[in-house]
């Protein structure tokens, strides 16, 4: 992404505030030398990673504007909505001409979240599956978690009900990292479990995980993104 680092630091200065280059450095994670070298060689322009910039709206968010759709562009959101939709990664690397393997390189790398520059990744999908807690829209990954402990805990959910959605499963699967295990996490779980539906499933494999993500559907209407519900 595009960002202005001098329009940053004056906007911060008009408030009433300052900022040092080691602090910019620091806030974004960014070395020294590249920072000065767009201050003083480029007018402060620099191609920022997404995550990057983001930590610049954290520190100072009068600062800096997001695009209103920033949020919705990641690495989750891209892997949630390819699982519901049952797309591969090739369906989206036709779509943007991109290589297959680009894009699983993207997706395997969970230090990155946010990937407001891979915006054509998204143009196929019809709707987006956005990761929440508390329906505010997560920004990065949590802890993995230990999958035999999970499979041990399946056993201590035998009283929750509901019925939790397709959606929402995958997309708690995404988030700790274990969707390649769905089919196990199932089959030991129709085995504790009996003549109880998939949803019931989904549910009771939610519920062992350290919190359940739920998920903002964004619809594609000529390609701008509206907001629609939450479940």
């Amino acid at each position: 992404m595009i960002v202005d680092l001098l329009d940053y630091v004056e906007k911060i200065a008009e408030q009433g505030g300052s900022i040092k280059q080691k602090e910019l450095c620091n806030i974004a994670g960014i070395n020294r030398y590249t920072i000065s070298m767009a201050m003083n060689q480029h007018d402060g322009i620099y191609n920022m990673k997404p995550d990057k910039v983001y930590k610049l709206y954290l520190a100072h968010p009068t600062a800096i504007t997001l695009p209103d759709d920033f949020t919705y562009y990641s690495t989750a959101s891209l892997k949630c909505s390819a699982k519901v939709s049952n797309m591969l990664n090739r369906d989206i690397a036709d779509e943007c001409k991109d290589s297959t393997s680009t894009i699983s390189r993207t997706l395997r790398n969970r230090k990155n979240y946010f990937i407001y520059d891979k915006k054509e990744y998204f143009t196929k999908f019809k709707e987006l599956y956005v990761p929440a807690l508390e329906d505010e829209i997560v920004s990065n990954y949590p802890e993995e978690i230990n999958l035999e402990e999970l499979l041990s805990n399946l056993d201590k959910t035998m009283k929750v009900k509901g019925e939790t959605t397709v959606a929402v499963f995958i997309t708690n699967l995404v988030m700790y990292n274990i969707e390649t295990k769905a089919s196990l996490l199932l089959k030991k779980a129709r085995r504790i479990y009996k003549n109880i539906d998939d949803f019931e499933i989904y549910t009771k494999i939610c519920a062992v995980l350290p919190q359940k993500y739920d998920v903002k559907i964004i619809l594609n209407e000529e390609n701008a993104w509206r907001h629609e519900k939450a479940y």
